[in-house]
């Protein structure tokens, strides 16, 4: 990973302009001191109390949706996660999920979260640099020089960034059924704005693949799939505006096709669709669920595979040792007999 401007020091040039705003933008809360937090933060703390659950909880990550609770675990720049969640309902307190056997995980965070939620992860380490989204993440290794010529520095108004250069750097972090060709995590690998995320991220863009995920992750892929297969130079930042977390260039398009992912035609006008927001990958909402009982069957499945596997090597060793000593009648021999002799 490059050497770059942390926010720290962009936000010092950038004082008036971007961080009044920056302070309460999503990117930079995506992990956040949970002494800064919501009472509802408070509020779920006293429920995994009540659960059994002692904790010491430092940060949180996700948002107002779905949070995860997370401490520092002794090693730079890493984090421990508890396995356990707090979902939102229709009860302002919301509810806990996965609290049976809740425990730190020191590993979880650094394999399945870092590399959207932080800034600069370590392949081996999975240590990050900094601990939410830093300004590196989406602008990269900024030029020095940039402050007499803004176009020197990604999404400048005053340069033309290529599509793929945008939907890489979107995509990065939103497309999250995806995985990195060179570590299996579901975040690419060390990546760097202005570079091609799709030599190292894969993911599936197929009508099927795309029809069986929630609204909103079909339309970052059906975005990323516009660009990157069909040529179309619409982009993330054709609606949205990230600084300001608005969405007011979007509620100025026109109708189109795509409006059809989130929103649906009533009385001539768009209306949003009602869904529910899940993720496999970030482990909450239906789509979890489903995930949970397709690794159970998985795991099931290993089980008898190595039991199988175990029989046949049992089998094969005590046919070896019954040739070696001139026996007869293996041919009858069965799996009970072949357990006496199972291997270590």
């Amino acid at each position: 990973m490059p050497a770059y401007t942390e926010g720290k020091d962009c936000l010092f040039c950038h004082r008036r302009d971007i961080a009044p705003r920056w302070q309460s933008n999503a990117h930079l809360l995506s992990i956040r001191d949970v002494a800064s937090d919501s009472p509802v933060v408070e509020e779920a703390r006293k429920r995994f109390l009540a659960a059994g659950l002692a904790l010491d909880v430092q940060a949180v990550l996700g948002g107002d949706q779905v949070m995860r609770f997370l401490r520092p675990n002794g090693n730079d720049g890493q984090y421990s996660i508890l396995t356990a969640s707090w979902l939102r309902t229709d009860d302002p307190a919301g509810t806990l999920t996965d609290t049976a056997g809740a425990h730190w995980d020191d590993g979880l965070y650094g394999t399945r979260c870092a590399g959207c939620h932080s800034t600069a992860v370590g392949t081996r380490s999975r240590a990050f640099s900094s601990s939410s989204v830093d300004c590196f993440s989406c602008h990269g290794v900024v030029d020095p020089k940039h402050s007499s010529d803004t176009s020197l520095i990604l999404l400048s108004s005053m340069r033309a960034d290529e599509p793929r250069v945008v939907v890489s750097l979107c995509g990065q972090c939103h497309v999250r059924s995806g995985h990195s060709l060179s570590t299996r995590r579901p975040y690419p690998n060390q990546f760097v704005p202005g570079d091609n995320l799709f030599r190292d991220l894969s993911m599936d863009l197929s009508d099927t693949a795309l029809a069986a995920v929630n609204p909103i992750d079909r339309h970052v892929l059906e975005n990323i799939r516009d660009v990157a297969v069909y040529g179309s130079s619409t982009t993330c930042l054709s609606c949205h505006d990230v600084h300001d977390a608005s969405s007011l260039k979007h509620q100025k398009l026109g109708s189109a096709d795509a409006c059809g992912t989130c929103h649906e035609r009533e009385g001539g006008r768009w209306l949003a669709k009602s869904y529910e927001k899940s993720s496999a990958t970030c482990r909450y909402g239906a789509e979890w669920e489903l995930a949970k009982i397709e690794i159970a069957r998985l795991e099931q499945e290993a089980i008898v595979a190595a039991g199988e596997q175990r029989v046949k090597r049992a089998i094969a060793k005590f046919l070896g040792l019954a040739r070696d000593r001139g026996a007869e009648g293996t041919e009858e021999l069965d799996e009970s007999d072949a357990r006496e002799a199972e291997l270590p």
